[in-house]
């Protein structure tokens, strides 16, 4: 053999190896990745387990590296995301951890497969599998419980003593407990009620004086605490007053009081009941429909406001509403800081006038129908005297 045989030789070897897969390894290919990966050493720092908790940490060695974008490690069904080692890129791990068992098993914890996604969004998965072999014997015993009063820190002392120490061992421990409960009560009058500046302050008693004891946030005052507050000084002070019966024509009068010394807006409406948000009619503005001479629209006032110093007066017609058989006439008024709400159900019964003046009532409502009718009456008598006129013209001819 010459020596550019030997070389050939030598380069062939060296090609093999750097491109057969590691040793001990398992070649895992297909799915949607076009790149083939070697799993290899995968390990754990736990050899057995008991019924405590504890963690446990699985490394895989995942090669090539720089095709790996992530890996997964499926652990007791669930898979989980690894974090790359950066001392040695070629290791992937991740920490379990395994809770307290509180019954009878011999059932492994188990790396049961490897999900390694490649740079182009595609993945492979290898099944490299450890079993950590568990063995957990649940003994019986109960604990006695004492403990110390509660203290002003909201904290009690407890010991639990039991009775099987070499099963379940007694052991002491520090519970949170509650020492006082506080009452903190508002104060009112004078300065505390709500002034005409629409500014009240805010001052509270605690009747258990707990916060003087304890100093802890919990028992604090509220927030608002010795604060000046906004308030709505006119609440009180809005009072209307609703006729249901109106008499004669169809009108429901409302008359409210308003502070004097603030202007305020207001707007009237009407709603099926209380929780409704459909409003029937909206502070409509004060209309009059004169009649026209054919008869076909009636004179009709739908609302008026009167707003003169602290009275408002409004009324609602009931043209619209009459197939309702109850309804909320409300009252709505505000000014820059405060807005006043006044409503009342009712269910209008209109009385009803004597033989006369329901005579005249009629005669009022229809009278552009009596004069319209009286006209063609006499138009209708004056075309038949015509017409019996040239008649008997024509007969004498």
């Amino acid at each position: 053999m010459n020596k550019n045989q030997t070389l050939v030789i030598i380069a062939m070897a060296l090609f093999i190896a750097m491109t057969a897969p590691p040793g001990n390894s398992v070649t895992v290919t297909g799915n949607n990745s076009i790149y083939t990966f070697y799993v290899q050493n995968c390990t754990t720092d736990t050899i057995n387990l008991t019924c405590a908790a504890t963690n446990i940490k699985y490394e895989c060695n995942i090669t090539p590296s720089s095709l790996i974008d992530s890996v997964q490690f499926q652990i007791e069904s669930v898979y989980y995301n690894t974090t790359q080692n950066f001392t040695s890129t070629d290791y992937w791990y991740y920490t379990y951890t395994k809770t307290q068992d509180f019954s009878d098993t011999t059932d492994p914890i188990s790396l049961e497969r490897q999900k390694i996604y490649d740079v182009n969004a595609g993945y492979v998965i290898a099944y490299e599998t450890i079993n950590i072999p568990r063995t957990c014997d649940v003994c019986e015993a109960t604990f006695t419980q004492n403990c110390t009063t509660c203290n002003t820190s909201d904290q009690k002392y407890c010991t639990y003593t039991s009775s099987n120490e070499s099963c379940n061992p007694s052991y002491n421990q520090t519970e949170t407990c509650n020492y006082c409960t506080p009452n903190w009560v508002a104060r009112t009058g004078g300065i505390y009620d709500c002034q005409p500046n629409s500014t009240k302050f805010a001052f509270y008693d605690d009747f258990n004086t707990c916060y003087s004891q304890t100093l802890l946030p919990s028992d604090a005052p509220p927030a608002d605490h010795n604060t000046t507050q906004p308030c709505s000084y006119y609440q009180g002070d809005f009072n209307c007053t609703l006729d249901p019966q109106p008499y004669f024509t169809k009108k429901m009068n409302i008359l409210c009081e308003l502070p004097s010394n603030v202007q305020f807006s207001c707007n009237t409406y009407v709603k099926k009941n209380v929780t409704s948000s459909v409003l029937l009619q909206s502070n409509p503005e004060y209309s009059n429909r004169p009649a026209s001479l054919l008869g076909l629209f009636e004179s009709e006032t739908r609302t008026a406001f009167q707003n003169n110093g602290k009275n408002l007066n409004a009324y609602f017609t009931n043209k619209n509403l009459e197939v309702e058989n109850t309804f909320v006439v409300g009252v709505m008024c505000s000014d820059n800081t405060t807005t006043m709400i006044w409503e009342q159900e009712i269910n209008p019964t209109y009385k009803q006038p004597t033989w006369v003046l329901n005579r005249y009532v009629w005669i009022k409502d229809n009278a552009i129908y009596l004069i319209m009718g009286f006209l063609i009456i006499l138009i209708i008598i004056g075309l038949i005297a015509y017409l019996i006129s040239q008649w008997k013209h024509g007969v004498r001819q």
